[in-house]
């Protein structure tokens, strides 16, 4: 099973992603979202990170910006979020499409009944938020991390 960590927004998880071999990250471009970054805040980060395919995650206010964002960062996906209820996803060499070619993702949360994940190819899982730079306890979420692993076996 693939795992996507969603609205990624500090170095501090993002390290922790790509340490534990979480298969993309997803950083928040949005004009509307509190855990949104800048692209200089993305470019630093990824400076710092190997292994997780990066997806950039921005709204309808930003899709004209793809052209931009491809050249600077080179992600593997753009997924655009928008106020309806199905995403849609953007990669280099395809139009909009529904899904990327990595299959369906479901988005899922801690402690959500994990039975129901054979239908998917991946789930998409927010990521935790630090609340001081530096400052995160995993333990919770490793262990829903490993619980995703262990149903995919």
């Amino acid at each position: 099973m693939k795992i996507k960590l969603s609205n990624v927004n500090s170095l501090t998880v993002a390290r922790y992603a790509a340490g534990i071999s979480i298969d993309f990250i997803g950083f928040s471009l949005r004009s509307q979202d509190e855990q949104s970054l800048t692209p200089r805040e993305v470019s630093e980060i990824l400076t710092w990170i190997e292994g997780p395919k990066v997806v950039l995650e921005i709204d309808e206010n930003h899709v004209y910006d793809i052209a931009e964002f491809q050249k600077m960062f080179d992600p593997y996906a753009f997924e655009i979020i928008t106020d309806k209820e199905q995403q849609k996803f953007w990669t280099r060499f395809k139009e909009t499409i529904l899904t990327p070619n990595d299959g369906i993702f479901l988005n899922i949360e801690q402690g959500e009944n994990l039975r129901n994940l054979e239908n998917f190819d991946g789930v998409n899982i927010l990521a935790p938020q630090e609340r001081e730079t530096g400052i995160l306890n995993f333990e919770a979420f490793d262990s829903f991390i490993e619980e995703l692993r262990t149903v995919d076996q």
